[in-house]
């Protein structure tokens, strides 16, 4: 089915691109949370980075770690390390002790001379994308032609690999239709079947979806250098699907647009840290 589309009344100036394809799913629904997910600090995985320094591995690894987790057990370290130095004064509990105090460091949510803005400016470098400050971002989210999207792992990797992104499995035979209502449903396996990318109008949202996961921040997209097709999917549900009222719902709370299978890098112009 083909679409074209030209959104200024919802924040997109360029002409929605027609293309012939199976009318259908979204890409990234799969990746969202559950709103009652229990969120990583994100804070600690900026001091990660900050602490230690040392290239791709941690950058990438840091969004990823259980934080609060990794800082309860980080005390727990300290703690015994302490107390083992203390009573044997052996070598293991000086280790402990040292060991400890290098969790410390990396759990210790401030760094002097280090702001949270010099740590966002080492992440953007590392994915090789412009620094776009949460402040620009807000001044900038009603302006026409840019759309928004939360990165996951996969994006963050891809991104960092100076590549653009891809769809689950862009090779999917689902519909826009159905990526939109079962692309989180692991039992549908959305990993198999779903070709398309998430995008949305919406700053907010992005950003919601960026601080309800694993805080990889969110990437702006130019419109007008997309080279695949792309929807805005609440009038591109298919009529005849089974859960329209329920995709049309989605995809209108998410102000959705959906990329089919990849996204160019060229058309992403920026970093926004949350």
């Amino acid at each position: 089915m083909k679409y074209s589309q030209i959104f200024n009344s919802v924040g997109v100036a360029s002409t929605i691109k027609s293309a012939h394809v199976s009318s259908g799913a979204v890409g990234s629904r799969g990746e969202y949370p559950s709103l009652l997910s229990d969120m990583p600090n994100t804070t600690y995985g900026n001091n990660m980075l900050y602490a230690l320094k040392t290239g791709s591995l941690l950058a990438e690894a840091a969004p990823q770690i259980d934080w609060g987790e990794y800082r309860r057990e980080g005390l727990k370290v300290i703690e015994g390390g302490a107390k083992g130095a203390n009573k044997s004064k052996s070598g293991g509990g000086l280790l402990c002790a040292f060991v400890g105090a290098i969790i410390g460091v990396l759990i210790e949510p401030n760094h002097a001379g280090e702001s949270q803005e010099d740590v966002d400016h080492t992440r953007s470098d590392y994915l090789g994308l412009p620094y776009i400050s949460p402040k620009e971002a807000e001044e900038n989210k009603d302006q026409n032609g840019y759309l928004y999207r939360a990165l996951n792992e996969k994006d963050y990797a891809s991104l960092s690999r100076n590549l653009g992104l891809e769809a689950k499995n862009p090779s999917g035979s689902w519909s826009l239709s159905e990526h939109v209502v079962w692309g989180s449903n692991k039992v549908k396996e959305p990993e198999k079947n779903d070709p398309w990318i998430s995008t949305t109008l919406s700053l907010q949202r992005a950003q919601f979806y960026n601080d309800s996961r694993t805080s990889y921040g969110v990437i702006k997209i130019d419109t007008s250098k997309i080279e695949s097709a792309y929807y805005y999917a609440p009038v591109s549900i298919d009529s005849k699907f089974q859960e329209y009222n329920k995709a049309v719902a989605y995809a209108t709370i998410d102000q959705e647009v959906s990329i089919y299978q990849y996204l160019n890098r060229n058309a992403i112009i920026g970093w926004i840290p949350r």
